[in-house]
């Protein structure tokens, strides 16, 4: 039987990308990366530094390395782009047996709320795969992993979660639907150096209740919303995945999906 490697199933959340048809079962690798895996939420912290950083959304074009052990390193493409009246994040990632493209298209409503009105994921190993698709309706009460990752980032300069005994909740649905949490808290801020450059970051801990031996941490950037700087991924104290930004590219204006 085939065991594929995935690029959100980090924190053991269904992902990408998938094994061939006669087995479909998605690995408990690597999913959180794309929750925000992955992501792909509940939301974080503020301090004085957090005044200084924005939400209104960035248009980028990201690009990062993943590492997890015991499968091939992934490159990973990540953008935010103007999509009509609205925004998309995509995602997409490649190894040398298996590809995953995902991306999510969301509106910002009154007080900034997201809105995701459509979501589609598409995993392919040796060309057998799958295809997923949220509609605004299925997404009525919770946000896709992607459009999550995005509020996530944002409110993660906003709120207060500092007490670990005390831990917010992160909610999202994965690509079949499926409601998926996490529990977290803020750690602090630092400056983390990266192939793309130094830059400050807010550090984030989350974990999966029923998986308290794993622990997933996040590196959001004050300044554009949606990057992952750094993710890494502990169980039981051992580094099992990492996610490093290698490029970032800033549009100066608006970058428009066609």
């Amino acid at each position: 039987m085939w065991h594929k490697p995935t690029l959100s199933s980090i924190a053991g959340h269904d992902c990408l990308p998938c094994q061939p048809r006669r087995a479909r079962r998605f690995s408990p690798v690597n999913r959180a990366v794309l929750c925000g895996v992955l992501g792909l939420l509940s939301f974080c912290a503020s301090t004085s530094r957090a005044d200084a950083s924005r939400s209104d959304p960035v248009p980028f074009r990201a690009g990062y390395h993943l590492n997890v052990a015991s499968w091939p390193d992934a490159n990973v493409t990540h953008t935010l782009a103007r999509d009509e009246d609205g925004w998309r994040a995509t995602l997409h990632a490649s190894i040398r047996i298996a590809t995953g493209y995902e991306f999510s298209r969301f509106r910002l409503g009154d007080q900034n709320r997201i809105k995701p009105w459509q979501f589609y994921s598409r995993y392919r190993l040796f060309g057998f795969g799958d295809d997923y698709r949220l509609d605004a309706k299925a997404m009525m009460q919770l946000p896709d992993r992607e459009s999550a990752l995005f509020q996530w980032s944002r409110a993660a300069f906003r709120q207060h979660c500092r007490r670990p005994e005390a831990p917010c909740m992160l909610d999202w649905l994965d690509h079949r639907g499926r409601p998926r949490h996490l529990q977290w808290h803020i750690i602090g801020d630092s400056t983390l150096p990266t192939p793309a450059g130094v830059l400050a970051t807010r550090h984030v801990e989350a974990w999966d209740p029923d998986k308290p031996t794993r622990q997933l941490h996040f590196y959001f950037s004050p300044h554009y919303p949606g990057l992952l700087v750094q993710v890494e991924v502990f169980d039981r104290g051992t580094r099992t995945a990492r996610l490093q930004l290698m490029s970032l590219t800033v549009f100066p204006e608006p970058a428009t999906v066609h």
